[in-house]
């Protein structure tokens, strides 16, 4: 019998099984022992609100189901890449350290995993804000409300993006929208 085959927990999601089995040898959950020697599941299962992660993914799905150009949420962008920086610090640092086992080395392949999965989540937030921000130039450019929205590399590519139309085209595509 394998490590796979005697797992007590069939039904929950792996992240969620190893926190209860966390809970279970840290003196908490069942058995009416202890508390939870202080840990925090909601972490593990990604259910708090409050983690930049999470907070990405909300900021994705609303920009990506919003009609309209949502404000840049460039604070959060630059502390889930200043995250992923020092992830992938720990990340060479482990990997080149030669008293790093091999248990260690499969963990960091999850970490990998991870940090590509929220890589991905920025590149598809800037990509459909670009692609927004194409798709509505002469709207976008034609209002200061919307420009105000905009990061300062995403006013730049919009205007060199709206920049090859000569004035009577662009006052021509506006008055054709409305």
């Amino acid at each position: 019998m394998s490590a796979w085959d005697d797992d007590d927990l069939p039904g929950l999601p792996p992240r969620l099984g190893a926190a209860v089995e966390f809970e279970r040898q840290h003196g908490g959950g069942g058995g009416g022992g202890e508390a939870s020697a202080g840990v925090d599941t909601s972490e593990v299962v990604g259910v708090n609100p409050d983690i930049p992660t999470t907070k990405l993914l909300r900021v994705l799905m609303n920009e990506r189901y919003a009609p309209e150009l949502l404000p840049w949420e460039g604070q959060l962008v630059e502390d889930v890449l200043e995250k992923l920086h020092q992830q992938s610090q720990m990340v060479e640092y482990l990997r080149s350290d030669d008293s790093t086992s091999e248990d260690e080395h499969f963990r960091m392949s999850y970490v990998q995993l991870d940090m590509e999965r929220i890589k991905f989540q920025i590149r598809s937030y800037v990509r459909t804000r670009l692609h927004k921000i194409e798709k509505y130039a002469t709207h976008i450019m034609a209002t200061p409300e919307l420009q105000s929205r905009m990061s300062v590399l995403e006013q730049n590519h919009a205007m060199r993006f709206f920049a090859p139309y000569p004035p009577f085209e662009t006052a021509r595509l506006i008055h054709s929208r409305t």
